[in-house]
């Protein structure tokens, strides 16, 4: 009886994904895949870019609201973190809120950033472990591109006044 209990338990959990979104475009790009699925409880459509690679993260995904987000659950959680594009200057050093220390959100604040060649990511969790993760950009402009033709995302926006300082050189290699 605990076996049959068992066995639908994990077929529920394989088959469940496949019916909760369903999906309406799929298409690899590089190192990423673009997805658009349909919410299965607002029927909203769900625009999204997974990354491709395995990595120390459960999910790295990049969202319309241009920024990356690097899901660490079941690790312990984050707290506090790093990153840096390609060969820029890093990020000042970010502790995680507790509400969200499974999730890591690293935001893009110009385009440039979306021709580097890789990110890198560094911190710690909870747990008082290291993370150390570095993640091919390679395909994802071309992704985004073609999720930004199917769906509301309109291009990313232009830096204003008040942007942060470090958003000017967080592109710009060291001399």
């Amino acid at each position: 009886m605990k076996f049959r209990r068992c066995v639908c338990a994990c077929l529920l959990a394989i088959t469940l994904p496949a019916v909760a979104s369903d999906i309406t475009y799929q298409k690899k790009f590089g190192d990423w895949r673009a997805v658009i699925s349909t919410h299965p409880m607002t029927d909203e459509q769900v625009c999204t870019v997974l990354y491709e690679k395995p990595v120390k993260a459960r999910n790295v995904y990049y969202t319309s609201k241009d920024a990356f987000k690097l899901d660490f659950k079941g690790h312990g959680g984050i707290t506090a973190f790093q990153y840096r594009f390609g060969k820029a200057i890093p990020s000042e050093m970010e502790t995680v809120p507790d509400a969200d220390n499974n999730v890591i959100t690293v935001p893009v604040f110009v385009a440039e950033v979306l021709d580097m060649p890789n990110l890198r990511v560094t911190g710690g969790t909870v747990l008082r472990t290291g993370i150390s993760l570095d993640i091919s950009l390679r395909g994802l402009k071309e992704a985004r591109n073609s999720l930004a033709k199917r769906c509301s995302w309109s291009d990313l926006p232009p830096l204003n006044d008040g942007a942060p300082d470090w958003a000017a050189w967080q592109v710009t290699p060291k001399n």
